[in-house]
């Protein structure tokens, strides 16, 4: 039997903040770097242990059958009752259930979360993902429909926050990277002379923010001065769990023509299996700066959107919205994004905080691109979406 519902992404829905009973704990929990592509959290189900991706561009818990419940795994079919969440990058069918959640000090006494029967989203150890949007885009949720209630049972993680925050790192299998419930790293900040620049949602479904202007070195004839295809309502979904750098589709087609240019003798190459983009090492690629909310603007540097492919070749962490409907001309700042620039989650206050370092300066980071390390390529772990490991949950024309 097939899955019987879907979820839908939706436009602004006011949430409920439960302020007089939000946990104040201030906990940092270290994730784990997987590839430079997935970012994993240790967490617990009923006391038992799991690791799990952090995917700040969907709501839902959930882990896989064979790691939570083997037996439901035994004839690989979906039960009637059971939900199918569908990714950027593929989907699962969950069936729903409740049980009690731990993530550093956060205990949520009766969580919903679903059992993946049928997954294929799942790679390199992951056994689940833990959604941090709002809970209006939720497979179990009965408030996309409208308004959530005051009195709404608590049943996910982001409804116990105030904030939190991330700090990925950017190497592969790096250590460092943390998630820190109720705060923000002030070491860190001190460290680094960050600064940070707030930026209101523009939508409470996903983590949705004003992209007001592009700016594309080399490009005099300002053939990208239009960030979306609909002039002056460009939007920007900040997802820790898809991989790279996400374009508008047709925004992205000029990007390729103009600066990665496929099919001529020096130009990069489209693989068909990975979904992006491989390019000779000395390949010109444009620096980006990217206008968010009001006045602030960050760059991405050449460095900060390549990976080394092989020790001739460059991987472009540059690709197309995989989403349809009304998401499809939407910019998606992955994990390309989000591993230069320390990130801030305000769940009470509705916004975003991005941190730039020496006094507010938001230059991009430090090349790390090293050709000269002997190491096997680990492109084909990217094989889930070709890069985009997991993405928004949006399926449909909206």
């Amino acid at each position: 039997m097939g899955c019987s519902s879907f979820v839908h992404a939706h436009s602004r829905i006011d949430l409920p903040l439960f302020r007089r009973s939000l946990s104040n704990d201030v906990s940092s929990v270290d994730l784990v770097n997987k590839k430079s592509t997935q970012y994993f959290a240790p967490v617990t189900m009923d006391g038992k242990k799991f690791n799990v991706l952090v995917d700040t561009g969907s709501s839902d818990l959930w882990f896989a059958c064979d790691a939570i419940s083997p037996s439901k795994c035994s004839n690989g079919t979906s039960p009637a009752t059971s939900r199918t969440i569908q990714y950027g990058s593929g989907s699962v069918c969950v069936e729903q259930s409740n049980g009690k959640f731990g993530l550093g000090s956060l205990v949520v006494p009766n969580a919903i979360y679903g059992v993946g029967i049928k997954s294929n989203v799942l790679v390199d150890g992951n056994q689940g993902i833990l959604g941090l949007s709002f809970p209006s885009i939720s497979v179990f949720s009965k408030q996309r429909a409208g308004v959530v209630a005051a009195n709404s049972t608590k049943q996910y993680p982001i409804q116990f926050l105030d904030r939190f925050s991330m700090f990925l790192t950017s190497s592969e299998g790096e250590a460092g990277s943390t998630l820190i419930l109720n705060g923000e790293d002030s070491q860190r900040i001190a460290k680094d002379k960050l600064v940070g620049y707030k930026i209101p949602l523009n939508e409470t479904s996903h983590w949705t923010i004003q992209l007001r202007s592009l700016d594309v070195e080399n490009d005099p004839h300002r053939n990208f001065s239009e960030p979306c295809s609909m002039s002056g309502s460009c939007l920007a979904i900040v997802d820790s769990g898809t991989t790279f750098l996400s374009m508008p589709s047709l925004l992205f087609k000029q990007f390729a023509i103009a600066y990665l240019k496929p099919g001529t003798p020096q130009g990069c190459a489209f693989n068909t299996q990975l979904q992006y983009y491989i390019c000779p090492k000395d390949t010109t690629l444009p620096k980006l700066t990217l206008g968010l909310g009001e006045t602030a603007s960050f760059v991405l540097n050449p460095w900060d959107y390549s990976w080394v492919h092989s020790e001739t070749e460059i991987a472009v962490q540059i690709q197309r919205n995989p989403a349809r409907g009304s998401l499809a001309d939407r910019w998606i700042l992955g994990d390309t994004f989000l591993k230069v620039y320390y990130t801030t989650y305000h769940v009470t206050d509705q916004a975003v905080t991005f941190y730039c370092k020496n006094g507010g300066v938001c230059a991009g980071g430090p090349n790390l691109l090293d050709f000269d390390r002997k190491k096997p390529t680990w492109a084909l772990g990217l094989m889930i979406g070709g890069g985009c490991v997991v993405g928004i949950t949006v399926i449909g024309s909206l």
